[in-house]
């Protein structure tokens, strides 16, 4: 609507348009109207009108029906019309009476219908009663206008808070997520470090059980040898000790693995044949999974793979230990099959970016619980685990797909709820065959040199001393370091030689040989230990010491050693022997 009209509109008199073809109408109303403090403007007909209106519109208009060129109907239908003029009030005046006439002009957008003649009172009444009218429209219009840009603003201010709210919450997810990311990462870091915890502790307990394993083996070895060598042609006897040294010497290599495990024994990549290692690996299952789990095992002549041969067997290890896991309420079959393949594209479809040639194919299947799909896409997620507490870490597939990539292989799992599990392994076939290793079998040869042998352990010195005697030496056997070191030190040109253990009460066997070579620095030192983490051969030479052994040891072994030992001695002319 049209507001200029009013401008300056309550100081001001109200504006009246009188349209009407007869002279005296027009000033009986005029004179009326400007007696009454009205405005007055008149308009012959119906043209001039709307040519009045568009220079200034007034604030009601008096409107003639019946006159020349333009009646009163078209002129109020053109103001209608218009959005500059619609709502200002028409009042129709005229001598038509007829009801119809009426009806036309309310339908044209009359306001109101005068009937000439007219009473002047009634005319002014109506002109009042209508400007008032249209006054109290345009201050509701104007209070409506205020009201909807007051609402408006509340509206504006309502979606500014709300999407201040929703900024809020999205910060808040935002930063409860960050929060939680946080306590997840630290929570992970408190595991690696519990984890790191006890594996040192796991590797310390394995290097305290291998370093008396080894000390227990070493005699059974010796004494073995030495009946062996006593019942010449007794082949039933020779059975029988043959037995015992088979037994010992598997529990040299089951201490071996248990050092694997542990990484306290370092290995390097090599070319391997992975059917042999799982063929140790199943020994070592046998021994400790329960008779509940039935194995299964279908196990091919492969070529050769490079890797740590230590980490193929964690690898099985770890695979069989989550097999047997998986059975454990029940029990269960657990099949194991090593086969060697050329990839089809089954196993390039499992293993993307597998490449073709020629792979050693592992299987490890399980007939236990099976494992949800959406498990299965973080199986290989370090710590990601869905065994209770204590029962895992979530870092044995991990370290297995590790191991597997760094080998340029691969690895996939098969599993579905209450089917069982399968993981399928592919080891890249190396094309070149490692030299074979021949195993040069020498003459044990003993002598008559002065040798002095120090271990805690009785078992060992007894054994060690009647082994070296029969083999021609001058042997003082003790089982205290510090005794043996005032010995040495009364006499140190009676001995030609020293072999002593590295772990004793009281003086360890580092110790021993520095006070030794103090007092005798050309004297030959021989270590031997059952397992320590103190000492190297590097770190041992560098101390004077010549030999660093691991027990146990085979006749041929330390006889070895000690000969050459002493010939390196002789050569170089530098020590004077007592024999």
């Amino acid at each position: 609507m049209s507001s200029s009209h009013t401008s300056d509109k309550y100081h001001q008199p109200n504006n009246v348009l009188i349209v009407d073809d007869k002279h005296e109408n027009l000033r009986i109303l005029s004179d009326m109207l400007q007696k009454n403090g009205y405005s007055v403007r008149a308009a012959i007909n119906g043209n001039s009108a709307l040519k009045s209106i568009k220079t200034r519109a007034p604030d009601i208009i008096l409107l003639d029906i019946l006159m020349p060129d333009m009646d009163g109907y078209e002129v109020c239908r053109q103001l209608k019309a218009s959005a500059q003029t619609r709502d200002i009030p028409v009042i129709f005046i005229s001598t038509l009476d007829n009801p119809q006439d009426k009806v036309r002009a309310f339908k044209t957008g009359g306001t109101d219908f005068i009937a000439k003649p007219f009473h002047l009172e009634e005319v002014l009444a109506r002109i009042k009663t209508h400007i008032t009218l249209r006054e109290m429209n345009i201050k509701m219009e104007m209070q409506n206008s205020r009201l909807q840009e007051e609402v408006a603003k509340r509206k504006n201010a309502q979606q500014a808070l709300q999407t201040a709210n929703d900024t809020l919450e999205i910060r808040v997810e935002q930063r409860t997520k960050e929060l939680e990311n946080a306590i997840n990462e630290r929570l992970e870091l408190e595991a690696r470090f519990h984890q790191a915890q006890k594996m040192e502790a796991i590797g310390i307990m394995a290097g305290g059980i291998a370093h008396d394993f080894n000390n227990i083996l070493f005699p059974i070895f010796g004494y073995t040898e030495m009946a062996k060598d006593s019942v010449p042609g007794n082949d039933i006897v020779q059975g029988y000790l043959d037995s015992i040294l088979t037994g010992a010497i598997r529990a040299k290599e089951l201490v071996q693995q248990i050092l694997y495990l542990t990484r306290e024994k370092k290995q390097k990549k090599r070319p391997v044949q992975v059917h042999l290692i799982i063929n140790e690996a199943l020994n070592l299952l046998t021994a400790v999974l329960p008779s509940t789990i039935n194995i299964q095992k279908k196990i091919d002549k492969c070529g050769f793979v490079f890797a740590d041969p230590g980490e193929i067997h964690q690898v099985i290890m770890n695979l069989c230990t989550n097999a047997f896991h998986a059975m454990d309420e029940q029990g269960g079959i657990l099949e194991l099959s090593v086969q060697e393949i050329r990839n089809c594209s089954e196993n390039i479809s499992s293993c993307p970016g597998m490449k073709k040639g020629r792979y050693v194919k592992v299987s490890v299947k399980d007939s236990g619980c099976g494992i949800d799909s959406k498990v299965l896409n973080r199986i290989f997620d370090p710590y990601f685990t869905t065994k209770e507490c204590g029962k895992g870490t979530g870092l044995g597939l991990s370290v297995v797909h590790g191991i597997i990539q760094n080998c340029q292989g691969y690895i996939n799992v098969v599993s579905k709820p209450g089917q069982g599990t399968t993981f399928f392994v592919y080891l890249p076939v190396i094309k070149s065959k490692p030299e074979p290793e021949t195993e040069k079998i020498e003459k044990i040869i003993g002598g008559k040199e002065h040798i002095m042998i120090i271990d805690d352990e009785i078992e060992i010195i007894m054994m060690l001393e009647q082994m070296l005697k029969k083999l021609g030496y001058q042997v003082t056997a003790l089982t205290d370091a510090t005794k043996a070191l005032d010995i040495f030190r009364r006499q140190p040109k009676q001995f030609d030689l020293v072999l002593t253990d590295m772990t004793m009460p009281r003086m360890t066997g580092i110790t021993l040989a520095q006070k030794m070579l103090e007092i005798k620095p050309d004297i030959p030192l021989i270590l031997v230990t059952g397992f320590s983490r103190l000492i190297t051969k590097e770190k041992a030479m560098v101390i004077g010491i010549k030999e660093v052994i691991s027990k146990p040891l085979f006749k041929r072994e330390v006889a070895g050693v000690i000969r050459k030992t002493l010939d390196d001695i002789h050569k170089s002319g530098i020590h004077n022997l007592s024999a």
